[in-house]
């Protein structure tokens, strides 16, 4: 049967446009990585590229934007980003255009450059002049060091913050993950002892069955 109206609703309430900007494909990974992880949470990341955003007007149709952009050359966009960004910069585009949007932004760059991830921060500024709320704190990451120092700790905390952007309840993942040394203590002491129960119930019931049976 195909859902129903209200199941399509509920269903574009968990999605948000994931957009990416990458020059040698790290920002395109990353984003991907992204989309993996709420992908666990019952979210959908609709992982596009900038340069498939044919009109800028088009943004404010998505109530929640997040984008993962590098920085080539003198602090300019990557080739498959650069069209998006003059559009998204045009002079033309109304103040309140993302009035109704949530937005993120991660930028990848390399200190050992002068203009450090400045498409991230030309972006996280952009967005926040056409009327978008900031929903989680920019993240800028240095390949000088290790994307990884700021990219992970970012991806740690995004998951629980596009729940609270989404009104989503932070249930946790829908995979089981290891428990906390906390939780573990906790299971030993607890769950260990009503387990042992369950399976000695089972146990005996079994018992009986097979005497029943006639089974040795």
């Amino acid at each position: 049967h195909p859902p129903t109206h209200s199941a399509q609703i509920a269903n574009m309430a968990h999605e948000f446009l994931l957009l990416y900007g990458s020059q040698g494909g790290t920002a395109q990974s990353v984003a991907e990585l992204i989309a993996d992880d709420v992908a666990k949470h019952g979210i959908t990341a609709n992982v596009t590229c900038m340069k498939d955003v044919k009109e800028a007007k088009a943004l404010a149709s998505h109530p929640v934007i997040v984008m993962v952009c590098a920085t080539t050359g003198e602090g300019e966009p990557p080739d498959n980003a650069s069209r998006f960004w003059r559009r998204l910069k045009a002079k033309s585009l109304p103040l309140d255009l993302l009035a109704d949007t949530k937005f993120a932004v991660l930028g990848l760059g390399d200190t050992n450059y002068t203009y450090f991830c400045n498409m991230g921060k030309q972006l996280d500024a952009r967005l926040e002049k056409l009327g978008a709320t900031r929903f989680y704190n920019a993240g800028y990451a240095d390949a000088g060091v290790g994307l990884e120092l700021v990219i992970e700790p970012w991806r740690q905390g995004f998951v629980s913050a596009i729940k609270a952007a989404m009104n989503m309840a932070d249930t946790g993942t829908l995979q089981l993950q290891p428990p906390s040394s906390e939780r573990t203590a906790c299971f030993n002491k607890h769950q260990w002892q009503r387990w042992a129960l369950i399976l000695q119930h089972w146990a005996l019931i079994l018992s009986l069955s097979t005497r029943a049976s006639g089974c040795s």
